[in-house]
């Protein structure tokens, strides 16, 4: 009887186990190398010109890279026998990975079909993993860097696995612990945990209200510093035994800090070792660090102070000069001068790192506090009255925005949609009120350019999302000058505001009107970077082979009480200048930036390149723009400037010009 009942009671277990393993749709997963199996090492092979070495044990593979100049060293596994994986019910590779070495690795994993290199037949993934560190990886199927849609991946056919970092100048080691297919067909692909924002309560990341530090996942010590929490569990006991380049990182317990609130992080330090001692610290982020900041004076042992590491860059960012900037057969991208500007990312802050000074010796530190915060904000005198450099300057544009209507004699309210195609330019989501422009985006369903017949040029789709957007072509160019606005941001998701410029050759020039002169991005924010974090970038020679572009997403300006920014853009010949709040963020100098008239753009899109979902519940949501304001230099003015005869038509392409009347004078 009782044997009857174990029975009985196993088989419901079982049961259990199996209906919900079916609920969630998948099967057990499926091991892809045996690591206790006679022949594993069969299936590995290192690549990289010997700079890779691979040995296959009982507890995983692990895997060393040296120093050299293979762009992409790392190891390939392939299924036993030669023959292909049939992971046809799964719907991952997961593979977990241990930092066996003393550097940060960024580790990327890519599954392959068979096929030609050229169509790009894998999917990839890719984290960083610090020192002693252990992470999960997954490949989704027909999903790649992101979890963003990728090929099409038959995985029932799977031939190879390739782990790889990039060209190294460091000593990298990792163990891979384990390699299978996990999931299941349909599986619902959620956020990586590792990547999911964080925003701290009070921008507090470590301190005393906080719960007890998780060593094993807060800290990574590098290059011989040792660090632990304090006995009082919340803070952070260093040792730095004196070498070069000793520091200790301390990171979120979980996923990323999202920072998108803030401009500052402080860290409050004590020297709590025998000698004196000058440190350092930076803000980290998977794209790239902060400055690095050191305390204002050497540390006596007892001593404490207060480091505060800005989010803006100390070097305004300077971009670099190439001669194929200029050669209209190339395409590419360029970036900062070496030394200017930061790659660091505030709502992807991965940790804050202490660093100990080039002095000899051992040292020990205790981090008690590490806040982040905004700070003083102070903006010149000059701002919004004139342009930020000497000469002979004369208004050209002053958009107050007063009235209740947008001036359709200088904007128009109708254009193409080349974005996102989930929404509609309307006039009804241009809304003049206040002395502020609001270009309201909606989840409301309409037709482009409002008009449901589609008879008129570039009109005529319906979307779910309306939209405001304006801009002054045929209306108003200018070509050099200096070119501000007062904007604000409304926090909300899924939002693409922006500020930008294009050439305006004139009606007559049809679909060359935007030719391949350049597209000047004063102000181009992802609202996933919060309001004080903006894009300033210059495209040019076309948008497809060879397209060339230059810029930084990483401009940090602080919103005034209002919520207002004020973003100021000089161009002259051979030269691009930009500023936040008046203080210069971003310098390009170049022999190919463009000297055509250009017309005016702003924009309050949905989506972007680097963005969160939308949210519907979030919407209505407002670009406010307080005025645009445009100065000219009188050396540098030209017949092409200023506002041109126009009927006041609700968008360019109906205007017919022996008609038009003058538009009102260019400074209201």
């Amino acid at each position: 009887m009782k044997t009857h009942t174990f029975f009985i009671l196993a088989s419901l277990i079982f049961c259990a186990g199996a209906a919900r393993l079916h609920a969630q749709g998948g099967v057990a997963p499926k091991a892809l190398v045996d690591f206790s199996a006679a022949n594993a090492d069969a299936q590995v092979s290192a690549g990289g010109g010997g700079q890779v070495s691979a040995v296959t044990g009982r507890k995983g593979i692990d895997v060393a890279i040296k120093p050299g100049d293979n762009g992409f060293p790392g190891i390939t596994i392939k299924p036993a026998g030669g023959a292909s994986w049939d992971l046809g019910i799964y719907g991952h590779v997961e593979v977990v990975v241990t930092n066996t070495g003393g550097k940060k690795i960024r580790l990327n994993v890519r599954v392959d079909n068979a096929g030609d290199y050229k169509t790009q037949p894998w999917n990839a993934e890719s984290k960083e993993i610090g020192p002693g560190q252990k992470k999960t990886i997954r490949v989704y199927f027909g999903y790649s860097y992101g979890f963003r849609p990728g090929f099409k991946l038959n995985p029932a056919a799977i031939i190879s696995l390739t782990l790889f970092t990039g060209k190294t100048k460091d000593d990298l080691a990792f163990r891979i612990d384990s390699v299978q297919g996990a999931g299941w067909t349909g599986e619902k692909i959620g956020p990586d945990p590792d990547l999911i924002g964080i925003k701290p309560p009070g921008g507090i990341l470590l301190g005393p209200s906080l719960p007890a530090i998780r060593a094993a996942d807060q800290i990574a010590a590098g290059e011989g510093a040792k660090a632990s929490p304090g006995a009082d569990g919340k803070s952070l006991m260093i040792d730095f035994t004196g070498g070069k380049e000793e520091s200790v990182t301390f990171k979120p317990a979980t996923g990323l800090w999202n920072l998108n609130e803030h401009l500052e992080v402080k860290v409050k330090v004590k020297n709590t070792g025998t000698v004196a001692v000058t440190p350092s610290a930076r803000v980290e982020s998977g794209e790239g660090p902060s400055d690095t900041i050191a305390a204002a004076a050497p540390l006596a042992p007892g001593e404490e102070t207060e480091i505060v590491i800005p989010f803006a860059a100390k070097v305004p960012w300077k971009g670099v000069v190439d001669p194929k900037q200029s050669d209209p057969k190339v395409g590419g991208g360029w970036k900062n001068q070496p030394g200017t500007g930061t790659l660091y990312r505030s709502n992807k802050t991965t940790g804050v790192t202490i660093l100990s000074d080039s002095t000899a010796g051992a040292k020990s530190l205790t981090v008690t506090f590490i806040t982040a915060g905004l700070p003083a904000l102070a903006l010149p005198e000059w701002l919004g009255k004139r342009p930020p450099v000497e000469g002979e300057w004369t208004q050209t544009l002053a958009e107050e925005f007063d009235g209740n209507t947008i001036d359709l004699h200088r904007w128009n309210v109708h254009a193409p949609n080349y974005w996102d195609k989930r929404m509609h330019f309307s006039k009804d989501q241009v809304i003049v009120k206040d002395g502020h422009l609001a270009l309201r985006l909606e989840k409301k369903t309409g037709y482009h350019n409002d008009d449901p017949t589609g008879k008129i040029k570039h009109s005529g789709a319906k979307t779910d999302y309306a939209t405001g957007q304006v801009d002054t072509f045929g209306k108003w160019t200018q070509r050099f000058g200096y070119f501000e606005i007062r904007e604000k941001q409304s926090g909300k998701k899924c939002l693409w505001p922006g500020f930008w410029m294009v050439p305006d050759r004139g009606l007559k020039a049809g679909k060359n009107r935007w030719g391949k002169g350049m597209e000047f991005d004063i102000t181009e924010s992802q609202s996933a970077w919060g309001i004080y974090r903006f894009n300033v970038a210059c495209h040019w020679d076309g948008y497809k082979e060879t397209h060339k572009s230059i810029g930084t997403s990483s401009n940090y300006v602080q919103a005034d009480k209002d919520g207002f920014i004020v973003v100021g853009f000089l161009w002259t010949p051979g030269s691009i200048v930009a500023f936040g709040n008046g203080r210069e963020i971003f310098r390009w100098e170049s022999p190919r930036i463009s000297d055509e008239p250009e017309c005016l753009i702003l924009q309050n899109e949905i989506g972007g390149w680097d963005n969160e979902p939308v949210d519907d519940a979030q919407l209505p949501a407002d670009f406010v723009v307080d005025y645009i304001r445009v100065w000219q230099r009188k050396d540098l003015a030209s017949p092409e400037d200023g506002a041109k005869p126009n009927k006041g038509e609700m968008d360019a392409f109906n205007e017919t010009l022996p008609e038009a009347t003058p538009s009102p004078s260019p400074a209201k």
